[in-house]
């Protein structure tokens, strides 16, 4: 089954972007009957690249305010220790 990103979807932030994906089908028609459930969106860091974590236990926004705090936390330390 083909997959797409919901463009309309997208959530941007300063350091990327969320992501939610379905079937082309339910894309091209929006027709609930088409959706594939389960599907967790995916946060992408546009400086690494890197994939943050999510799921789909929580709303997005919980996973976005980790990620968010993760990244302060490795900010902070990583200036941390350039100032040693």
């Amino acid at each position: 089954m083909p997959l797409a990103i919901l463009d309309d979807k997208t959530i941007e932030r300063p350091w990327g972007w969320v992501f939610f994906w379905n079937s082309v089908v339910y894309r091209d028609s929006r027709d609930p009957a088409r959706m594939v459930a389960g599907l967790a969106p995916f946060l992408i860091n546009r400086r690494t690249g890197e994939r943050g974590p999510t799921g789909t236990a929580h709303p997005v926004d919980t996973y976005i305010r980790r990620y968010e705090r993760q990244l302060f936390w490795r900010r902070l330390l990583r200036g941390w220790w350039l100032d040693r």
